[in-house]
């Protein structure tokens, strides 16, 4: 899995379908040699999308069920989705730390993209597979 990771370096996210009412979330990619996959999260209860613009290239691409994540890690990027864009939280510090360490006891699962162009995506759900 972790080589599957890999494949995304310098990948290009190219759509993003978000059903709140589903609690699903679909992100498309483009890989090297115009190889399209996606990525399908299911149960998903925390999601940010940030800098969203037409050209969105990936640099680094973490799911926790896949790789095991350092706690500090973990915890920074629920705090950064768990926070709206100027700042204001809108989970407690309890709230943080109960997240993290269902993560961390991999009973949720953490995603990451984090950008080389574009955006950063940070998603927290029940289970997330590479088609």
């Amino acid at each position: 899995m972790t080589q599957l990771l890999k494949e995304f370096h310098d990948a290009e996210l190219v759509a993003a379908v978000v059903d709140r009412y589903a609690g699903t979330v679909t992100l498309r990619f483009s890989l090297a040699h115009s190889l399209v996959t996606e990525i399908e999260m299911a149960g998903v209860s925390h999601f940010k999308i940030s800098d969203f613009i037409m050209q969105n290239v990936v640099s680094n691409l973490l799911i926790s069920s896949f790789k095991k994540l350092p706690h500090e890690e973990v915890e920074r990027k629920v705090r950064w989705v768990t926070n709206l864009g100027d700042g204001e939280a809108f989970a407690t510090d309890s709230e943080v730390l109960e997240i993290t360490q269902r993560i961390i006891m991999r009973e949720l699962v953490l995603f990451a993209l984090d950008p080389s162009w574009g955006r950063e995506v940070v998603a927290i759900c029940k289970s997330c597979r590479v088609n």
